[in-house]
């Protein structure tokens, strides 16, 4: 798929792909971009490709969800992730079933949700892995938009979450993180965060296991490459809340947003459970896809905590929530300049300003000025070299290459015909049959 508007794909098995089961590429965010892969059962054989990949580069960024999908073990050599996404933002992965791969779900230059997703594995790699100023949001905000996830690792040299130059949130997201029970090098959490900072980094509320017993979290991340440790502030909570006392208050008040079709976006919310933090209402804003509000509210993080993990998240969703309400510029040449600003008034913040630079790359070739942007990508690569950074700049550089020459691949033009409207979803004709899939065990499901 080459810059679909709308994509639904839902209600399918795709039996044994060796070459992934579902890909999308976007240079251009043509309209209000929709993309949702519902109640799917992907059977891999040896991927050599994700199973499920999408990214966008040059000037588009683009939301997804990912719900209620089973990955079971691959028949054959695993060398790939279940999901890959590269330049996402707003992305939520929730509900999903995977076991048996490397990498279960890998993120660059992405910002994601992710939500009672179980994901388990003997082979060796990093369970989730995050690169290039990527986020993985794993804790609630007021709502549960995130957290309660469960990640296990057998191999003795594998890691739960893997960060280069990324951030995971997890604090009160009341995930379990379980290692091998004769862990070598096996960590909970392994790499490095960008930036600095001399204050614990929260990891409280969740439950830290090797072999399903308790233990304090283990972790080898530090502040910036090769930097120093990152000290963690912690609490081990192997009761599923209960510590808080959430797990025994019942979920309700859902927030439902329509998203396409039938499909909807159904958010959770425990009683009695409440939060101020503006970071949170960055989240749920973004997840109601209110992209005034997102606007409004990464400005206000990025001027008033730009040392926070969440300044870091705050860029990428204040690029697509400008670039969804953008009309012949008006949007992203203040954006442009607001990014500017920021860099300004953070010259000590490295992590920030990498971030705030390349978004304004993106701003350029959302303007059209491409030559400009394609300097740009150019100085990225140029000056990371060997590096997930640079990978990403020569993507971009790549199709910003093809916007500019009017190149083909959906590059400068919208899409028409089937490109505007990817849908495939299976027993259409009977709206009866739609749940079937849903009804089916595990190994109904594999068979």
């Amino acid at each position: 798929m080459i810059d679909c508007k709308v994509v639904s794909i839902s209600n399918n098995i795709f039996y044994e792909s060796d070459g992934g089961a579902i890909r999308g590429t976007f240079t251009t965010s043509p309209g209000s971009t929709n993309i949702v892969i519902y109640n799917n059962n992907i059977q891999a054989g040896d991927n050599t490709l994700s199973e499920i990949s999408f990214s966008a580069s040059s000037s588009a960024s683009i939301p997804i969800i990912i719900d209620d999908n089973e990955f079971p073990s691959p028949t054959g050599t695993s060398g790939s992730s279940a999901i890959f996404l590269s330049n996402i933002s707003g992305g939520v992965i929730k509900n999903n079933n995977i076991s048996g791969y490397s990498n279960a779900m890998s993120f660059i230059s992405s910002s994601v949700d992710l939500f009672r997703n179980t994901v388990s594995t003997d082979i060796n790699g990093p369970s989730l892995y995050g690169l290039s100023g990527s986020n993985i949001n794993m804790a609630p905000a007021y709502r549960l938009n995130a957290g309660e996830n469960e990640i296990t690792n057998t191999d003795d040299d594998a890691s739960n979450v893997h960060v280069d130059g990324s951030y995971f949130i997890v604090n009160g997201g009341y995930n379990i993180f379980d290692i091998s029970d004769s862990y070598d090098e096996g960590k909970h959490f392994t790499g490095y965060f960008p930036g600095s900072s001399e204050s614990p980094y929260p990891i409280n509320y969740n439950c830290y296991t090797y072999g399903q017993t308790s233990m304090n979290p283990l972790a080898d991340v530090t502040w910036g490459f090769q930097g120093p440790a990152v000290t963690f502030s912690y609490s081990n909570d192997c009761n599923s809340g209960e510590g808080a006392g959430l797990s025994s208050k019942s979920e309700n008040d859902p927030l439902i947003i329509p998203i396409m079709g039938d499909y909807n976006d159904t958010i959770l919310v425990r009683e009695g459970y409440n939060s101020s933090a503006i970071s949170d209402s960055l989240s749920i804003e973004m997840r109601k896809r209110s992209y005034s509000n997102v606007i409004d509210i990464a400005k206000r993080i990025l001027e008033n905590s730009p040392e926070s993990p969440e300044a870091h998240d705050a860029i990428s969703k204040l690029y697509l929530a400008s670039l969804r309400l953008d009309s012949a510029g008006n949007k992203m040449a203040p954006l442009k300049a607001f990014f500017e600003e920021v860099i300004l008034d953070n010259g000590e913040n490295a992590g920030l300003v990498t971030r705030a630079f390349y978004f304004i790359q993106k701003c350029k070739a959302a303007l059209g000025d491409y030559q400009s942007a394609l300097a740009g990508f150019e100085d990225i690569i140029n000056n990371n070299p060997n590096t997930y950074e640079a990978l990403v700049a020569s993507w971009d550089y790549s199709a910003t290459s093809l916007l500019m020459n009017g190149g083909s691949g959906g590059a400068g033009r919208e899409p028409d015909g089937n490109e505007q409207l990817f849908i495939f979803n299976s027993f259409n004709d009977d709206p009866n049959e739609r749940n079937k899939l849903n009804k089916l065990t595990k190994d109904e499901k594999q068979k």
